[in-house]
């Protein structure tokens, strides 16, 4: 099994216009018109260096501290049936806060705002509502296969998402954000039957009170669609509606990012283009094991490794080994197009893909340089590289020059890189990419690498 890792998701706006600026130029600018083998001022032109690709299963992807939450499920054939559920702590609206001894809950409910989806939102959805049994930490660390112990069912909706309809709250008008009614008796005898004189003194007091809640699938691997929820929203919260001496009155307990939270993902391969990863209890599947195609998954932490088995071969010439200047390096990779044409079918690609180096043993090393020469974050913190894809959606470009010319020099060991979506525990966002072994050329994976020998 892969280890557990954290990946280093921040990243800067700056550092995204450099990587647009210097890596999606078009080749051209270097000699596209080239073939292997000549040369013009002594830059030479090669793409046919083999590359290998294989599918990999992270055991453990980071899901906690996330800003946004996870429900739901859809079903794909590359990927099979997934479902997606968060568990979350809720805070006071303020310190040494009380309900008064004769408040009566007319309502209460859990507001969620709608952030995005993933999956059809054609067919009506059940999510339910769960009291979690066990504590939450702000200390922890949560994983996608994270569990706490699920108490009282405290309500469900079936509904139809639409995100872009308004919700009237009285005489106001609110972003859209789901509503799901919950079980008022529960919460008057935890909150106001039941006395406790510190609970509502401090949210570090309230959290060991009432641990929190999770928000599950009503059919974990038979829904239509995963959502994602906003927590730094005014909308995201678990509301109290009562009457006060016939007054009717609002009291928001928020869900924002100073709780403990974090998302579940599961999974079920049976019957898809990477049951291998699931059914057959393996971690990895090479892509000639899987139609010339390697696969990414957020969430579930599917991602493929990258080898290119002849690099240190590139090195020789008739034996001899020969000293290089690369000028430039960079991989193109095709994604499968998606040919679905409905209006309410909606299953994004990753816009930014992670490039981390790896050890033989497919660890990741972020805290090492990052393939990506580019990318330097702040304190000399490095990240790995972000890519995005063209603007139809068809490849990604990933420049990779400084690992090139250190392999070509003996000062990198060609261990290969591994690629993942960004946003790794905060969306179920996949692609299917065509390997180096595809059966159609022009799809292939491939290294185009500009570079000079040194005479």
């Amino acid at each position: 099994m892969f280890s557990r890792f954290l990946p280093l998701s921040i990243f800067y706006g700056i550092f995204v216009f450099l990587f647009l600026f210097s890596s999606c130029e078009e080749p051209g600018d270097l000699g596209t018109n080239l073939q292997p083998g000549n040369s013009r001022g002594n830059i030479l032109f090669t793409d046919t260096l083999t590359i290998e690709t294989t599918t990999l299963q992270s055991d453990s992807v980071f899901s906690s501290h996330t800003d946004l939450l996870l429900a739901g499920g859809y079903s794909s054939s590359d990927f099979g049936k997934t479902s997606a559920s968060f568990f979350t702590q809720v805070l006071l609206p303020e310190t040494n806060y009380k309900f008064p001894d004769s408040a009566r809950f007319d309502s209460v409910v859990l507001k969620l705002e709608y952030s995005t989806y993933y999956g059809d939102i054609s067919q009506p959805m059940t999510l339910n509502v769960y009291y979690v049994n066990e504590a939450l930490s702000t200390d922890s660390l949560y994983y996608h296969d994270s569990q706490k112990e699920l108490g009282d069912l405290l309500g469900s909706r079936t509904f139809t998402l639409n995100m872009t309809d308004s919700v009237n709250e009285g005489s106001t008008k609110t972003r859209p954000h789901l509503r799901i009614p919950l079980d008022t008796s529960f919460f008057y005898d935890k909150f106001i039957a039941v006395k406790n004189d510190t609970a509502f003194t401090s949210n570090a007091e309230f959290v060991k009170y009432f641990y929190g809640i999770s928000v599950t699938p009503k059919t974990a691997f038979d829904e239509p669609a995963i959502i994602s929820f906003k927590t730094r929203a005014v909308n995201t919260s678990l509301s109290f509606y009562y009457s006060k001496n016939g007054d009717t009155l609002t009291e928001n307990f928020p869900i924002n990012e100073l709780c403990a939270r974090f998302n579940q993902f599961k999974a079920n391969r049976l019957n898809s283009s990477i049951y291998e990863l699931d059914i057959l209890n393996s971690d990895t599947l090479p892509e000639k094991s899987s139609g010339g195609k390697c696969f990414i998954q957020a969430g579930t932490g599917v991602r493929f490794k990258i080898t290119l088995p002849y690099l240190d071969d590139f090195k020789l010439r008739d034996g001899v080994k020969q000293k290089f200047v690369v000028n430039k390096a960079e991989l193109r990779f095709f994604m499968q197009k998606d040919t679905n044409t409905s209006s309410t079918l909606y299953m994004p690609v990753p816009q930014g893909l992670f490039i981390y180096p790896v050890d033989p043993e497919y660890a990741v090393l972020p805290l090492y340089p990052p393939v990506q020469e580019e990318f330097y974050g702040f304190s000399s913190v490095t990240h790995p590289l972000i890519i995005i894809p063209d603007a139809t959606n068809s490849y990604y470009n990933a420049a990779i020059t400084r690992y090139i010319q250190d392999v070509l020099n003996d000062e990198k060991e060609n261990d290969g890189f591994i690629i993942q979506p960004k946003g790794f525990g905060v969306s179920v966002n996949n692609a299917v990419i065509y390997g180096g072994s595809n059966a159609d050329p022009a799809k292939r994976f491939r290294l185009r690498i500009f570079y000079s020998v040194v005479r």
